[in-house]
């Protein structure tokens, strides 16, 4: 990229610059320019097609290569540091079931033997909780107790390891009782 690395920029982010760089065929004396230039490019009409999230990203790359100026002092103070992020109307790369869906899942799994059961018991409680698979796959039956007249569940190692609690539906609670019998 002409002469200059991009030290502070993540490993995700590098190749975005990298991208800039040779589909321009561009010489950037620094990287007030190169992000000027990024800023411009995702502001041009056929840029407008791209994904919310690689929009993001873009802008995100503009942010890291003005701090890079700042920390090389080419830049006093980072004119984009106080700007926001944009967003769109539904932000969440997940899709969630709508309720026909869910019992059509549910429907689905035979329940006849004590593996359907069991599958039958996880769904469930994942679609009925919220919680993640991998919380589901680490609460042992111990955690799942009485608190203040409700059945909850314990997830000691939740995203970003935290703990919280979360509130078991009756009918969830029955449907786990029955497989453990």
């Amino acid at each position: 990229m002409c002469g200059f690395e991009v030290l502070s920029l993540k490993q995700p982010t590098k190749p975005i610059v990298d991208d800039f760089a040779r589909q321009e065929d561009t010489c950037f004396s620094d990287f007030t320019r190169l992000a000027a230039h990024i800023i411009i490019q995702i502001r041009l009409p056929e840029s407008q097609n791209l994904q919310l999230e690689n929009q993001v990203q873009i802008c995100l790359v503009a942010r890291q290569l003005l701090d890079e100026a700042v920390e090389r002092q080419q830049l006093e103070k980072n004119p984009a540091s106080a700007v926001r992020g944009f967003s769109g109307e539904d932000e969440t790369t997940h899709l969630a079931l709508t309720d026909e869906q869910a019992q059509a899942l549910l429907d689905s799994i035979p329940t006849n033997t004590l593996s359907g059961q069991r599958d039958y018991t996880m769904i469930l409680l994942l679609l009925r909780t919220g919680i993640r698979r991998s919380e589901a796959a680490a609460l042992p039956v111990s955690d799942l107790t009485m608190r203040k007249g409700h059945h909850v569940a314990i997830i000691r190692h939740g995203k970003g390891d935290k703990r919280r609690i979360v509130k078991v539906p009756v009918d969830v609670r029955r449907e786990i009782d029955a497989y453990l019998e």
